[in-house]
């Protein structure tokens, strides 16, 4: 259960300030926000997961990170479309 809290949180730390900067300023910096957004979307997120966590090594941490790497792209597109609306 600790494990699943602390990766969605550490995921929510890096996810909701892209978001919002991305929603608010627009232009450039919200296209290349966007972008990498789109590569780590375009991954199904156990797949890179498991992929992170095999480069990483096998530890309770890595798989913590590597999963929150996996799902930062999800609050990002959220909180941009939030901030935009």
């Amino acid at each position: 259960m600790q494990v699943g809290a602390i990766a969605i949180g550490l995921a929510l730390t890096i996810g909701v300030p892209l978001g919002v900067v991305a929603g608010y300023s627009g232009g450039m910096l919200d296209e290349v926000i966007m972008r990498i957004t789109d590569v780590f979307l375009s991954f199904p997120p156990l797949l890179l997961a498991m992929a992170i966590s095999t480069l990483l090594g096998p530890n309770l941490v890595n798989a913590m990170i590597a999963i929150a790497i996996a799902w930062w792209p999800w609050y990002t597109r959220l909180l941009r479309s939030e901030a935009i609306s």
